[in-house]
């Protein structure tokens, strides 16, 4: 598994957090403010060190972040909403470990020269209109074997720095490809159409496109194929017994987030898939076959999970389809928060199973 626990200090909700172990399929529940969202950030953030845009899919997903104005505001990523010079998010699993520092005034302006001198965007201090200039944050993401990235931010408010260059929406240096996928509550189908159409694309010629239909069967029985449609923006479901395929629209809301977690499972082979809120628009009487078919294809394709929820009907389904697979395959564990502090409840599989039966609160 690619994170066997997780530490997280000084990021947003958590000042000192840790979990000892992690599974291949993880559920996580809570009350509302609690960190769980926050927890999937964390995660997302350590599985991916190497790719410096997995910062600004976060501060996006939040609404944190425009790339199109290139702002971002990062103080609400640091514990208690307070940014300073040397404040320091880190987050780390088993040899894998993330930080994100804002460093003092003669660091960042030791960085942003270094910066400057390596940009060709401007060519000299005396070419800088003083109407062009204004202030920046400099914040360096590191990781693992020492390397980092400088992040250059606009519009933050807090500390700034008198260096003045060409804003980026993005850290600098070369990204790799991700090792974490993360689906926030909030998605649609249509907000990450071009990411979910390129995903199916890369799969719909191999045995990976049968487990996407197989997950969609949960709903519908009857699906026997898909087509993104790039020019209309949507999906289009060929039913058997059906000359004609409909819009997936037509199948209800469960069936567009169906196919999203079926596709980034499949595109996580060997990797994470972060799942906010599991059973956003879904029934309870299918979320049995999907965390069935979680368990299955997470050990068919070495993925771990981690799902957060506020159902009891999705706590009480993925009981079930835990109690069908190994022991150590699944994890249950529900967040506490008292005042400053928050701590996990960890269940077996047995234990789960007697508090839903004895109607024994857990979430």
């Amino acid at each position: 598994m690619l994170l066997p626990d997780l530490r997280i200090r000084n990021y947003r909700l958590f000042k000192e957090f840790e979990i000892d172990r992690l599974a291949r399929v993880n559920l996580i529940a809570g009350k509302n403010n609690t960190g769980k969202s926050s927890l999937l950030e964390a995660a997302y953030l350590v599985a991916n060190p190497d790719v410096p845009s997995a910062l600004a899919d976060v501060l996006e997903v939040r609404g944190e972040s425009d790339r199109r104005s290139r702002r971002s505001i990062v103080f609400p990523l640091f514990y208690g909403y307070r940014l300073s010079l040397g404040s320091t998010v880190g987050i780390s699993s088993g040899g894998m470990n993330v930080s994100f520092l804002i460093p003092d005034q003669d660091e960042a302006r030791k960085l942003l020269d270094e910066l400057y001198r390596s940009s060709r965007m401007v060519r000299s201090d005396e070419e800088i209109e003083p109407e062009e200039e204004e202030p920046v944050l400099l914040m360096q993401i590191k990781r693992s074997g020492g390397k980092s990235w400088s992040f250059l931010l606009r519009g933050e408010e807090g500390v700034t720095t008198p260096y003045y260059l060409l804003r980026r929406p993005l850290p600098l240096g070369q990204q790799e490809p991700k090792c974490a996928f993360l689906l926030e509550g909030t998605a649609s189908l249509y907000s990450r159409f071009r990411e979910m159409a390129k995903k199916w694309d890369g799969i719909s010629l191999t045995p990976q496109a049968g487990d996407v239909i197989e997950a969609l069967r949960i709903i519908e029985l009857r699906v026997k194929n898909i087509d993104f449609l790039g020019t209309e923006d949507n999906v289009k479901v060929l039913l058997e017994g059906e000359e004609s395929p409909i819009l997936i629209g037509s199948l209800g809301d469960g069936m567009r987030h169906l196919l999203m977690i079926a596709l980034l499972l499949v595109s996580a082979r060997g990797g994470v898939l972060l799942i906010d809120e599991m059973d956003t628009g879904l029934h309870y009487t299918v979320m049995v076959d999907l965390w069935r078919l979680v368990f299955k294809m997470a050990e068919k394709l070495d993925v771990q999970v981690l799902a957060t929820t506020h159902s009891l009907d999705c706590i009480t389904a993925f009981s079930e389809a835990w109690s069908e697979a190994k022991e150590s395959d699944g994890l249950y564990l529900r967040l506490r928060r008292k005042g400053e502090q928050i701590r996990t409840v960890i269940y077996t599989a047995e234990e789960l199973r007697i508090a839903i039966e004895q109607g024994i609160e857990v979430r």
